[in-house]
């Protein structure tokens, strides 16, 4: 009987390598164009971050030169930080609690009220006085200071019911600082010794009220000590 041979068929090196490996990937080689646009995307990146620096701090991330040495805004930050960076700290903590508060009592000052009490503030100052001059040497603008008297307006109104004055109280400040008191007669003497007792009331509700406020708030302070 004739055995039939099955003839094996070897598989070429070539074909085994294309099978264990895979074929090279082809590497995408960038153009000059497109390196250029890429440098320019950058470029506008940075100013854009540079803008937005500005736009958010008012200075440059770089704020003076020594020679060919830079200084630096945050260095300009940490100095100026352990000056008086607690306090403005504690400030801006307590605008943003009293402002949280006002909120939620649905207490709220317009512009025009604010406008209105800067205006007699402006007018107790005297003649001859510039406003604007004495903001600005303060480092203050008028947004700034509507700002605030927005906030003292509505403290105000918070505290006003509690800053009654008696009569007695009238009396004896009359009596004591009648020489001080703006007018000429009794009735006048006596109303304005009422506005004084009762705005000095209101302050010390109002720095009462905020310290209860701060005692009974959650507030975390991150690398100051209290």
């Amino acid at each position: 009987m004739a055995i039939k041979r099955v003839s094996r068929v070897t598989k070429r090196q070539s074909d085994i390598d294309r099978e264990v490996m895979p074929e090279s990937p082809v590497f995408e080689v960038t153009s000059p164009a497109k390196r250029k646009n890429k440098k320019y995307l950058w470029i506008a990146g940075v100013i854009l971050l540079l803008g937005l620096w500005w736009y958010k701090t008012n200075t440059w991330p770089v704020v003076a030169m020594v020679g060919f040495t830079p200084v630096f805004r945050h260095q300009v930050n940490q100095a100026l930080f352990k000056q008086g960076g607690k306090n403005v700290v504690e400030g801006i903590v307590t605008e943003r609690l009293v402002k949280g508060e006002l909120a939620k009592k649905g207490i709220s000052v317009s512009d025009s009220q604010a406008d209105a009490k800067i205006e007699e503030v402006k007018k107790s100052l005297g003649e001859g006085v510039d406003f604007d001059a004495l903001l600005a040497e303060k480092g203050l603008t008028v947004d700034e200071v509507r700002s605030q008297v927005k906030i003292q307006l509505g403290l105000e109104q918070i505290i006003a019911s509690q800053a009654t004055v008696s009569a007695e109280e009238v009396d004896k400040y009359v009596k004591d600082n009648g020489a001080f008191l703006n007018g000429t007669t009794d009735a006048e003497k006596r109303a304005s010794a009422e506005k004084m007792l009762a705005d000095q009331k209101v302050q010390t509700g109002i720095s009462t009220w905020i310290e209860e406020l701060k005692t009974r708030s959650k507030v975390w302070y991150i690398g100051i000590n209290q």
